[in-house]
């Protein structure tokens, strides 16, 4: 949680004064208003007369390789007084730190060495964060409030290391960003949400798409625990990444639920069952390096998927974290599929990456819908059109003048009166798989003996087709 400390304008400024520089840069306003060539995340080793060492623990930007860097004195300055640019007064041996760098590129001090870099001589600007316990401290960002009298600056501070240096390697530039994010943990929507995915899988020439959306219907109470209903549409198509028709339709409710303590999210995805069973589908407490445990999105470990970065990237309306994980065979974004806090994976809401290796299936998360407005939500491979638009239901689509079939639902027997005549019937599971064709013109039907959802195409002798759903009670 970030914490503000308010100091006045006078205050904050009484150095900046005396060499009339004003504005007084934040770190984060520094990194784009002063020359610097590296940024650095480092520990101080030591230091002399002349200069300090520098234990590189990362370059957050710029090139910088080296596992120990030396920073040298700058030359003093005169502001109305001597001011000391020593390299040693950036801090002490152990100090942890973030600091911005000039790199020498021509000796101007008889000490200066081509190629190290030399202290920060920016007095309106800080260019140094000092890290405790984990936590950044300091100037990381600040904003001027003009409704107090005086004016005052905000000091925005304490954020988590690991949290600030990923957002620095991730933001381009947006420091309102810094003031506007706690980098506290994002839990999923409970409200007012729809997730839409795109499947492909392809199998011996046989090959189908599928858009499925989840739509946050009411709460319920469940075993003493609030969870939040989905209704899940499942429409399959017949053709390989253009989800054309014929469709077939499946639809069901699961139930998912918060654990924010934990940065846990479940879901139970079969809550009609006889002994539901809620399971894990994602921990975003995970660290760099941690494998991705056993959930509903990775229920195979024979390969273990390990966390190979964690940074910063702004989706639907905000910035989260995002766990980058690499799959081989994946084709979206290099190979990597990723984990969004409070969205959910690259691969759909609750896809499994165990299985999407490119040969047979492919899954990409395209959309989410947040209180009514749409986030597109790019990741797909090359030649994939990712949409928030949605396949409508047929019902709605295929209401075709001379044709009828009733009853429906049917206890087996459906009766078909059609102006045209009939070439074939043939029956769908809701799998996609054929279960029977009848040539002919038909006037009546028996459908499969096994009671559920069926979907009939009806090929008519003029090249027309209908389709139908139907239920067999």
């Amino acid at each position: 949680m970030k914490k503000i400390i308010l100091f006045s304008l006078l205050f904050a400024t009484i150095r900046a004064m005396a060499c009339s520089c004003a504005p007084y840069y934040s770190f984060c306003e520094s990194r784009f208003q002063i020359a610097n060539d590296v940024i650095v995340f480092g520990q101080i080793l030591d230091t002399n007369s002349l200069n300090i060492r520098i234990k590189r623990f990362k370059t957050i930007e710029g090139i910088e390789q080296r596992d120990t860097i030396i920073v040298w004195n700058d030359s003093n300055i005169n502001c109305n007084g001597i001011i000391s640019m020593k390299a040693s007064g950036i801090g002490n041996p152990g100090d942890s730190l973030i600091i911005l760098l000039p790199r020498i590129t021509s000796a101007v001090n008889t000490w200066d060495v081509v190629g190290d870099y030399r202290r920060p001589k920016y007095l309106c600007a800080q260019s140094t964060l000092k890290i405790q316990n984990d936590t950044v401290r300091g100037l990381a960002n600040q904003t001027l409030n003009q409704s107090s009298n005086p004016p005052t600056y905000q000091f925005y501070q304490n954020f988590s290391i690991t949290d600030f240096v990923a957002f620095l390697e991730s933001n381009q530039g947006d420091c309102s960003a810094i003031r506007d994010s706690t980098f506290d943990y994002i839990p999923f929507p409970e409200k007012n949400v729809r997730w839409k995915s795109s499947n492909y899988y392809s199998d011996m020439g046989h090959s189908t798409c599928t858009q499925k959306t989840y739509t946050y219907i009411q709460d319920t109470l469940f075993n003493g625990k609030i969870y939040q209903v989905l209704k899940k549409d499942s429409i399959r198509g017949q053709l390989y990444m253009t989800c054309n028709g014929p469709y077939i339709y499946g639809t069901s409710n699961l139930f998912y639920r918060n654990d924010s303590i934990n940065k846990k999210v479940y879901f139970i995805e079969h809550p009609y069952y006889v002994t539901p069973i809620e399971e894990l589908a994602y921990d975003f407490n995970l660290k760099l390096g941690d494998t991705l445990p056993l959930s509903i999105i990775y229920s195979f470990q024979q390969s273990p998927l390990t966390i190979d970065s964690i940074d910063f990237v702004f989706e639907a309306g905000r910035y989260r974290r995002r766990y980058l994980i690499y799959v081989p065979g994946y084709s979206g974004l290099n190979g990597y599929q990723t984990l969004i806090e409070g969205i959910g994976s690259s691969a759909g809401l609750i896809e499994d990456l165990s299985f999407l290796n490119g040969l047979c299936c492919d899954s990409y998360m395209d959309c989410i819908t947040l209180n009514g407005t749409s986030y597109l939500l790019p990741g797909g491979p090359g030649g994939i059109t990712q949409t928030c638009a949605i396949i409508n239901n047929i019902d709605k689509e295929e209401k075709t003048n001379g044709f009828t079939i009733y009853p429906n639902p049917s206890t087996g027997i459906l009766n078909i009166e059609s102006e045209e005549e009939i070439k074939r019937i043939s029956i769908y599971d809701m799998q996609g798989r054929v279960l029977k064709q009848i040539k002919g013109n038909l006037r009546q039907l028996e459908l499969p003996t096994e009671t559920g959802l069926y979907l009939l195409k009806i090929s008519l002798e003029n090249g027309n087709s209908i389709n139908k759903k139907v239920l067999k009670q």
